[in-house]
């Protein structure tokens, strides 16, 4: 199928004949990945020639082999398009560019790396009409209940933790997307912006020239903020200012790389942060994963699976009468928490996914 594509910096119609095979071999790529909801796009370099993989739906397949030649002349114009220095190599580079398909805004993110045998690129593909809707992200009712009881509140930090691939980003500007209702100031700090939403003012750490997560809270907070998404709390003084603003009248949304709920707080402890601060200035932290869907004999799809912790005032009294995390767990259990693994088997059990699945993603 011939898509009329157009891309920004260098301007590519393949409803037209190629001019050369580069520009083919280009076009074909990024038309199969957004034809074929691909998510990365991987061009890597071997002894003899280069191999191109695509990611659909966490899992990588091989799409095809090229000559050298040629995956040398595909990086160069990448490198165009995004506008990265083509006669470096030794350094990683990273950037993006623009496109628009059948008439659809797409963002391609870009990265290349050196390696033993040559340079490395991966494409990641970013629809930028992607739909977010917290309702369709099939979580249970007893989540979506915890959740929209946390984000209709003027202040607390709300949390969303897991593995690089477990659908965080979804689900916060999905978040974003119901707080974007035009009598809310919402402002993010990002490395980088994935996803545009109009409405909300994005902003974009920028380590080159210092602008670091610190100095853009602390301007973020002369702003009169009402909802502040921070993309990662990666050290103490950024735990710090979300929690003080947490506490201080404002709703905070960001992430952690964690592999469940209670490994959050224990990072966020280790990061030297205050047991006070920390109890009393989140809301609600959750874990989730992402696993495949089953569709008539195979899969088709991936669905969430969450655990999903609200900071209740008994919970909150319980961790500070202990003084330290060593028992929550116990408390979890006295409570009904439900894990991964046993909101997963809940899935297995509806017919949703598989015991496979689960044993693979969920055992934490």
């Amino acid at each position: 199928m011939i898509r009329n594509s157009f891309f920004e910096k260098e301007v590519a119609d393949i409803s037209k004949k190629s001019t050369s095979k580069v520009e083919e071999l280009f076009n074909n790529l990024i038309n199969y990945g957004y034809e074929n909801e691909i998510s990365d796009i991987h061009i890597e370099p071997y002894l003899e020639d280069y191999r191109i993989r695509m990611r659909k739906d966490g899992e990588l397949t091989e799409y095809q082999r090229i000559p050298k030649t040629l995956a040398l002349a595909l990086i160069g114009r990448i490198k165009v398009l995004t506008e990265l220095d083509i006669g470096e190599k030794r350094f990683p580079q990273d950037g993006r560019f623009k496109g628009i398909i059948d008439i659809q805004l797409v963002d391609f993110r870009v990265s290349t790396v050196p390696f033993l045998r040559g340079e490395r690129c991966v494409i990641r593909i970013l629809n930028q009409n992607k739909k977010f809707n917290l309702d369709n992200l099939g979580f249970s009712r007893e989540t979506y209940e915890k959740i929209y009881r946390c984000i209709n509140k003027k202040n607390g930090l709300i949390i969303i933790t897991g593995p690089t691939g477990s659908g965080k980003t979804t689900t916060l500007y999905s978040i974003l997307n119901y707080l974007n209702n035009g009598d809310k100031n919402i402002l993010t700090i990002e490395d980088p912006v994935e996803y545009e939403i109009e409405g909300i003012s994005q902003s974009q750490c920028k380590m080159e020239i210092g602008l670091d997560y610190q100095k853009l809270l602390r301007g973020f907070l002369r702003q009169d903020p009402d909802v502040i998404f921070i993309g990662e709390i990666r050290d103490k003084e950024t735990g710090e200012i979300a929690l003080r603003s947490a506490l201080t009248g404002h709703l905070v949304l960001t992430t952690l790389h964690t592999k469940n709920c209670v490994s959050a707080l224990e990072r966020l402890k280790d990061l030297g942060i205050d047991m006070f601060l920390l109890i009393n200035g989140i809301s609600l932290i959750q874990s989730q994963r992402l696993v495949k869907k089953k569709y008539k004999d195979g899969y088709k799809g991936r669905i969430a699976i969450e655990e999903t912790l609200e900071f209740t005032d008994s919970l909150r009294e319980y961790i500070l009468d202990e003084g330290n995390l060593k028992y929550i767990r116990e408390k979890l259990v006295d409570i009904k928490f439900k894990n991964l693994y046993e909101r997963g088997m809940e899935k297995v059990k509806n017919g949703e996914t598989t015991l496979n699945e689960i044993f693979k993603e969920c055992q934490c």
